[in-house]
């Protein structure tokens, strides 16, 4: 079974590095992708939990994690590999952030869309 969202996590993101600039790519690509953000996350010393973000019917998954780091943070990271945008979940909602734009999508309760076999603490 998954560990849970460890207590001091109150604001943290969600990013992925499948999917560059909201193309779909093969899964040799997505792979490639998310080692590197991997080890670029590895090296900025950013407390993270794998997670995958699922379609509700689990059509379509994406690798990637969640970063307990601060928005700026997070928007460049997400800029840096290309992502058009991503998850910012404060005090138990979640937001669809615009990297471009900037633009806040408030998504609902954190605890809705959260399954717990999905999240995994990393050391």
């Amino acid at each position: 079974m998954a560990e849970p969202i460890p207590e001091g996590w109150l604001q943290f993101a969600i990013i992925t590095a499948y999917n560059p600039a909201g193309k779909r790519y093969n899964e040799l690509m997505n792979q490639s992708a998310h080692l590197r953000f991997q080890d670029s996350v590895m090296q900025s010393g950013i407390e993270r939990l794998d997670i995958i973000g699922s379609a509700p019917d689990d059509t379509h998954q994406e690798r990637g994690f969640g970063l307990l780091c601060s928005m700026d943070e997070a928007r460049a990271l997400a800029v840096e590999f290309d992502q058009l945008a991503f998850y910012w979940i404060d005090a138990g909602r979640v937001s669809l952030i615009d990297t471009v734009r900037r633009v806040h999508l408030d998504l609902g309760e954190w605890a809705c869309r959260v399954r717990p076999w999905e999240v995994r603490l990393r050391p």
